[in-house]
């Protein structure tokens, strides 16, 4: 029987000067997101709030702040996705494989990128479970104006009937 080699791919733990660069900039990216995130987040439990108080000028007024919110995290996703595809050319890989790549890394810069991301990820989840719940909340609120809309409306049909037949 014949022994063959056994070959273990280890990862340098020393990475590119260009390659450092970009997934230092990526994490600077994902940090500001993420702290827009918070924000959008911690917002949209004020709105909430108001909603459920029928506060809608100040729910109106939330609502109206988020845009500038929402344009500076699409702008966040831009550069993201540009870097990202900036780091798999760079590296030399397809952009659809960078995430496992990076998974299958142990340099202590994936990791924290990594990180993160998984950060990132759970809190935009919590952002769409309170969303709906917002959401929810809104639809209820409508069907009751809309409700006291129709009632108000019987209501002076009513009067002006009555009115006709008083004069």
């Amino acid at each position: 029987m014949t022994s063959r080699p056994i070959y273990i791919l280890k990862e340098v733990s020393v990475l590119r000067d260009d390659v450092k660069i970009l997934i230092e900039s990526l994490q600077d990216l994902y940090e500001t997101k993420l702290s827009l995130l918070q924000k959008l987040h911690k917002d949209t439990a004020s709105k909430l709030y108001y909603c459920k108080t029928g506060d809608y000028n100040r729910l109106s007024d939330a609502t109206d702040k988020d845009d500038d919110v929402m344009g500076a995290i699409d702008l966040l996703d831009f550069n993201i996705s540009r870097t990202m595809t900036e780091l798999s050319r760079v590296m030399g890989i397809r952009r659809s494989s960078l995430i496992s790549v990076l998974k299958m890394g142990i340099h202590p810069l994936y990791r924290a990128l990594l990180n993160i991301m998984d950060e990132l990820a759970r809190l935009l989840s919590a952002c769409a479970r309170d969303h709906d719940e917002l959401l929810r909340e809104m639809e209820i609120k409508r069907e009751e104006i809309e409700k006291s809309r129709r009632s108000l409306a019987s209501h002076l049909r009513i009067s002006r009937l009555c009115g006709k037949f008083s004069a």
